[in-house]
């Protein structure tokens, strides 16, 4: 278990550490999304960034992810986000990292 569902509030976002992994958890209207919280521009911490429906927006230089899917949507980053399977199971969520 990574948190309890109600540890991440609807339509935010928080990070994690799993197995020396940055993780960041968005819940967007209820269903929760894994990604890496790292950005894969220059390595901006994305958990501090901002949620803005189903996007992230890193703080140090304003590289736009999907947070459904981990797609970069907006430069200077060109990479994806690496995305993880999610499991909510009795108010708990699972990640396979």
């Amino acid at each position: 278990m990574v948190a309890k569902a109600g540890d991440i509030p609807e339509n935010g976002m928080k990070g994690f550490v799993v197995k020396g992994k940055k993780l960041l958890l968005a819940n967007i209207d209820g269903d929760v999304c894994a990604l890496s919280a790292v950005c894969t521009h220059l390595g901006g911490p994305l958990d501090k960034g901002q949620l803005d429906g189903k996007t992230i927006k890193c703080p140090w230089h304003a590289s736009v992810f999907d947070a459904t899917t981990g797609k970069a949507v907006g430069g200077p980053a060109k990479k994806d986000l690496e995305k993880y399977e999610v499991k909510v199971e009795d108010g708990e969520v699972f990640v396979g990292v």
